[in-house]
This record gives structure tokens, sequence and C-alpha cells, in this order.
């Protein structure tokens, strides 16, 4: 299920959506820092439509590498 999300500020679940991933990526993500986001409240983050297009044109690449 597809959405359009018209909204510059976004929740986790919105950014996951538009990525195609999980939203458990989404927090790692913004864990690193490779991803700018905002704190609402205690437990919540936002994420500016910006940061999110930043995030994709930087080609971020978060494939585990096996080792052996």
């Amino acid at each position: 299920m597809s959405r359009q999300y018209n909204r510059e500020i976004l929740t986790v679940e919105q950014a996951a959506e538009m990525l195609q991933a999980h939203r458990t990526m989404i927090y790692k993500l913004i864990e690193s820092g490779d991803l700018k986001a905002s704190r609402v409240g205690r437990k919540y983050f936002r994420i500016s439509r910006n940061a999110l297009i930043r995030f994709c044109e930087a080609g971020h690449d978060h494939k585990r590498e096996k080792t052996a």
C-alpha cells in the first residue's frame, strides 16, 4: 500500500514507507547520525522531507558485510 505524503515533516513510519524499509532501520539511521531527525517528547522522532531527500541523494549503502 503506497501513500502520497505531501507533508514537510514525516513520522518514522512514513519515512520507512517512503524508503521501503522497516522502521527499525530508520531508527538505526537516526541513531547513527546518517539521517537527521528531531526528537518530539521522550520517544518520538520527526524527519523533515529535506533530510530524507539529502539522505537518499548521499547514496548511503547500509548493507551489512559478512565477516569470516
